[in-house]
C-alpha cells in the first residue's frame, strides 16, 4: 500500500514550540514514579502525578519543594537535599524533550540558513531582551541540530546568543558595509 504522505510531511511544517500532550503525561508519570521510588513520597502515583503536573518548570528545586509542601498538594513529601536537587533538574529534563522534538523536525525538513557566518545584520524588530530594534549583530555561527543562528554584537566572538533561523530571518536584514 502506498503512503498518502511522506514521512517528512507527517511532521509539522513549523518548528515545534512545546511538547505533545502525550509526552507531557509520560514525563509527569516518570517524575512521579521516581519520587515514589526514591522514598520522597509514600502516597499514590495518581496523587503525586497530579502534584507534579502543576509544577512550574522554571522554578528552582527549592521553590518547587515549597509548592509541593503547601496546602494545595494531594500527596505528602519527605523533602530533603537530594529531593531538592532532583527537582532542580525538572525544567531541564522537560526542555530536553522539546529539544529532541526540534531535532526530529530539523531532520525531517532540513531547514537551511539564509545568512552566512560573519554577515552583518540590523535588527528590525526585537529578537529578545538583549537584541533590540536597531541593534547591529553578526552571525557568529550556527547550531545545525536546532536550526539556530549564533549571533552577537562582536563580530569576532566565537558563539553568541542562540536564536532560531526563522526568528532571525523574520526580524533582521542584511546591513550593507
Amino acid at each position: 500500500m502506498e503512503k498518502l504522505f511522506t514521512d517528512a510531511e507527517t511532521f509539522t511544517k513549523v518548528r515545534p514550540t512545546k511538547i505533545t500532550e502525550q509526552q507531557q503525561q509520560d514525563f509527569y508519570k516518570t517524575i512521579a514514579e521516581d519520587i515514589i521510588a526514591n522514598g520522597w513520597s509514600d502516597d499514590d502515583l495518581e496523587d503525586v502525578f497530579a502534584d507534579v503536573s502543576r509544577i512550574h518548570p522554571h522554578n528552582s528545586g527549592y521553590e518547587i519543594a515549597k509548592d509541593l509542601e503547601g496546602y494545595g498538594s494531594k500527596a505528602s513529601y519527605n523533602i530533603d537535599t537530594p529531593f531538592i536537587e532532583f527537582l532542580d533538574n525538572f525544567g531541564y529534563e522537560k526542555d530536553c524533550i522539546l529539544r529532541k522534538n526540534v531535532e526530529a523536525w530539523v531532520l525531517a525538513h532540513n531547514p537551511q540558513p539564509k545568512f552566512k557566518k560573519g554577515q552583518k545584520l540590523i535588527v528590525e524588530t526585537i529578537l529578545n531582551y538583549q537584541k533590540k530594534k536597531g541593534a547591529i549583530v553578526y552571525v557568529t555561527g550556527f547550531s545545525e541540530k536546532q536550526a539556530c543562528y549564533l549571533i552577537d554584537e562582536n563580530s569576532e566572538k566565537q558563539g553568541g546568543t542562540v536564536i532560531s533561523y526563522e526568528k532571525v530571518e523574520a526580524n533582521c536584514i542584511i546591513k550593507e558595509i
